[in-house]
């Protein structure tokens, strides 16, 4: 979605030479347009740019800052998804143990949905950690680990 600095923001006063060295927001999918415009504002109200260079070093201000937001949440998206994964790493050490060969893909199956439920559902996530906690993860750091070295594998596992 492109949108012309100048219509999105009467109230700021960009000067329609230097309009070509602001390109239009790269918004992301989900990303909101509004909340971009907002930041935008708010850190060029702060600055209040005059020339050439400051127009430039405060757009540079405004772009990093969106970035360093959407950062900060795929890094706690990134840390969350892994922590999951971590608690059903733990879970299946614990109820995948003892169970046929032939009934364990779906013991895995129910530790990844009990992973899933103890992310979103309090409940569940009290009962899971109950059951981590009385077969020695009472302290979870270790899951806690876990879901780091993960985090850390899969981000650079992708560049």
């Amino acid at each position: 979605m492109t949108v012309s600095l100048v219509q999105a923001e009467p109230s700021l006063t960009f000067p329609e030479t230097l309009e070509a060295l602001a390109p239009p927001p790269s918004l992301l999918p989900g990303e909101s347009l509004k909340g971009y415009q907002i930041l935008r504002h708010a850190i060029l109200a702060e600055l209040e740019p005059g020339s050439a260079i400051e127009w430039l070093l405060a757009i540079d201000i405004v772009e990093l800052s969106w970035e360093i937001q959407r950062y900060r949440l795929l890094r706690h998206r990134l840390l969350e998804k892994s922590r999951q994964r971590a608690i059903a790493d733990a879970l299946n050490l614990i109820d995948v143990m003892g169970i046929a060969e032939d009934a364990r893909d779906d013991a895995r199956r129910y530790t990844e949905l009990n992973a899933h439920a103890w992310r979103y559902d309090k409940e569940a996530a009290i009962e899971i950690e109950g059951r981590l906690a009385s077969f020695g993860h009472e302290d979870t750091c270790s899951i806690r680990m876990s879901s780091c070295m993960r985090a850390s594998c899969t981000s650079c596992s992708r560049d």
